[in-house]
């Protein structure tokens, strides 16, 4: 029931407007996100006078999702969510004592360290 609540009309709104995020299928009525991510980024996407008007959205899997079956049990992932440790990395980055290259570097050996057998 929650399940089916969340996906409804009624949530679509607020889910938009709490994530910054635009919806990927047409609703009955407009919708009019008034957030700052969407009003300075999102609307200017794929529109015609916008900052990037070549630009269209994308609505395939994402990297993660079609690399989920590869994935090494117990490994913490790219980001390392599951243990959390990924405010610190990107904490120490804001805080200007990691560089985003170093961030990259740590994603990167995270990832080759929590997937097998990818194909090429």
């Amino acid at each position: 029931m929650a399940w089916n609540w969340l996906h409804s009309p009624e949530a679509i709104v607020m889910r938009a407007q709490a994530e910054g995020r635009s919806v990927t299928y047409k609703l009955d009525e407009p919708l009019d996100l008034q957030g700052p991510q969407y009003q300075g980024v999102l609307k200017e996407i794929g529109t015609p006078d916008g900052y990037w008007p070549d630009v269209v959205w994308e609505e395939t899997l994402t990297g993660d999702v079609v690399a989920n079956p590869y994935i090494v049990k117990g490994a913490k992932g790219p980001f390392d969510w599951q243990s959390n440790n990924n405010n610190q990395y990107w904490g120490d980055y804001l805080s200007g004592n990691m560089t985003l290259q170093e961030v990259l570097d740590l994603v990167q050996t995270n990832w080759e360290e929590s997937y097998e057998g990818l194909p090429a």
